[in-house]
């Protein structure tokens, strides 16, 4: 009867059951192990022995790293003369050495503490990380206190090929000592060809004034940008120190631009009267561009007008009503000018007093637009023809004929004296000044026959009128002989057109009619 035992599921073995069918393997091992058992303690020694080695070598050899030392300049200059102590991290010097620029040493791997000394230099100190072999490089500053001042705030953001611009921007020196200072000029400006700039004598803690005169190249590669701006960068920093201010900035193309005068004698010319004034002249500027424009300025321009005392005179005719005001009307600046699609126009209205003093004359002139990124001045021409000048006229009017009357009594006989009016009248469009009225003939007609009473007037204005009293009589001499006397009155006044070309200082008349003074028989 089968029990339903398998020794295969259950096995068990006894002592002679455990043995290597195969015993190659074993005969082989056994040696092996009972040698090491036997031969333990001394294993254990010379495993400790290498490590100890190991260690040891690492700690005094492995770990030692050869260490090239050099010095420069911040200008990359190797120093003349310098002296360096480098401490572990326990203070404990491990190095020290005079030289001009370079050392060269060995240093186990590891943080070191170094002081660096260079005559007329800043002493440099700081942490010395020391992993591998190979060179390390110090950069030693000048021992001077100048900073640039404001330079990353007044270099402009923006920028279009082709355009130049002067830079304003101030060095001061800290020191207590006056120093000769030279600014070096990095990123772009270095690749465009701007020249370090000598700044000397400034005095100690004073500033001075640098202009950096710029040019952006008129074929910059902008990267294929036609529309949009591509960055750069401008630093600058004083000359053998570290520190440097540096600006990002934008540089465009050139832009596109419409520029136009109108109601200005921009064709055929203006005609204009003396005393005319024009107040619809017009400047536009307008900005065809995909960026916006910046810093550009106005300016009227008078090329010819001799006839009436030249283009210094005649440009105080023309003024921007804005700047109406102000000094120097004639011209006027635009900030910005946005892109297109937005407020892309400026307009300007200028305002042209043509004076009362106006000699005939073509006065021609210009318009000129100009900005540091347009490469020459966008002009436009204009002729401001005159063609009537103002009337310069004074007439006198006065009684033709005086009657004179023989007066006689108990004790007395004599002409009467007769008052009359002279009308003294600018007939034309000019003030006058400085009016004389006197007797022409006064070799004849002398004081006896005519006095005037209040010969001088100080201002007329056009088509003003003055009275000035006449008194006539005759000398006793006339009675029984009553020839009459004819009397002619002149005048003198200033030329309102005196400093134009060919006007005289003064101008001088006589009243068309003459007075006759007729005494009458007794």
């Amino acid at each position: 009867m089968d029990s339903g035992f398998d020794k295969f599921d259950n096995p068990s073995y006894s002592d002679d059951d455990i043995e290597f069918e195969d015993e190659g393997i074993a005969a082989q091992v056994k040696p092996v192990i009972g040698l090491l058992k036997k031969n333990a303690k001394l294993l254990i020694a010379v495993l400790l022995i290498v490590v100890v080695g190991f260690f040891l070598y690492d700690f005094f050899i492995g770990s030692v790293r050869n260490v090239s030392i050099t010095i420069v300049d911040a200008e990359n200059d190797p120093v003349e003369k310098s002296r360096i102590t480098i401490f572990d991290n326990a203070g404990t010097e491990v190095f020290a050495g005079q030289a001009e620029d370079a050392y060269s040493l060995q240093l186990k791997a590891g943080t070191y503490q170094f002081d660096l000394r260079v005559p007329d230099h800043k002493a440099k100190k700081g942490d010395l990380t020391i992993s591998e072999s190979g060179p390390v490089e110090f950069i030693v500053e000048k021992d001077i206190d100048v900073e640039i001042v404001d330079f990353k705030d007044v270099f402009p953001g923006q920028w279009i090929a082709g355009q130049n611009r002067t830079v304003m921007f101030e060095v001061k020196n800290n020191d207590n000592v006056s120093q000769n200072v030279e600014i070096v000029f990095g990123g772009e400006l270095d690749e465009w060809g701007v020249s370090d700039k000598s700044v000397p004598g400034i005095s100690a803690g004073g500033t001075k004034t640098v202009a950096l005169e710029v040019t952006v190249p008129k074929d910059l590669d902008l990267g294929g940008k036609k529309d949009g701006a591509k960055e750069f960068k401008a630093s600058a920093r004083v000359k053998y120190t570290l520190e440097k201010q540096t600006k990002e900035f934008t540089v465009s193309p050139a832009p596109e631009i419409d520029f136009s005068i109108k109601n200005l004698g921009e064709k055929r010319g203006k005609k204009v009267d003396a005393g005319e004034v024009i107040t619809n002249a017009l400047v536009t500027i307008e900005n065809e561009s995909d960026f916006p424009i910046e810093d550009l300025e106005i300016l009227i321009e008078i090329k010819s007008a001799p006839t009436n005392g030249g283009a210094s005179r005649v440009i105080n005719w023309f003024k921007f009503q804005e700047k109406a005001n102000e000094p120097e009307p004639w011209k006027i600046n635009i900030p910005r000018i946005e892109e297109e699609d937005l407020e892309n126009k400026v307009e300007k209205q200028v305002r042209i007093d043509i004076p009362l003093t106006a000699k005939k004359e073509t006065i021609t002139g210009e318009v000129i637009l100009s900005a540091s990124f347009l490469p020459q001045p966008m002009r436009k021409s204009f002729n401001i023809i005159i063609e009537k000048e103002a009337e310069v006229k004074l007439e006198l009017t006065a009684k033709d004929n005086i009657g004179i009357e023989w007066l006689s009594g108990p004790g007395f006989e004599y002409y009467e004296n007769v008052s009359e009016i002279l009308k003294v009248k600018n007939d034309g469009e000019l003030a006058i000044r400085g009016v004389d009225i006197s007797v022409s003939n006064y070799q004849v007609c002398t004081t006896d026959w005519l006095q005037l009473l209040g010969t001088h007037i100080n201002v007329l204005e056009g088509g003003e009128t003055r009275e000035i009293t006449m008194q006539a009589s005759a000398p006793i001499s006339q009675h029984n002989n009553e020839k009459p006397m004819l009397c002619k009155l002149k005048y003198k006044f200033d030329n309102p057109l005196a400093g134009s070309s060919g006007q005289p200082d003064f101008i001088t008349g006589e009243m068309e009619n003459w007075i006759s003074i007729e005494p009458e028989p007794e």
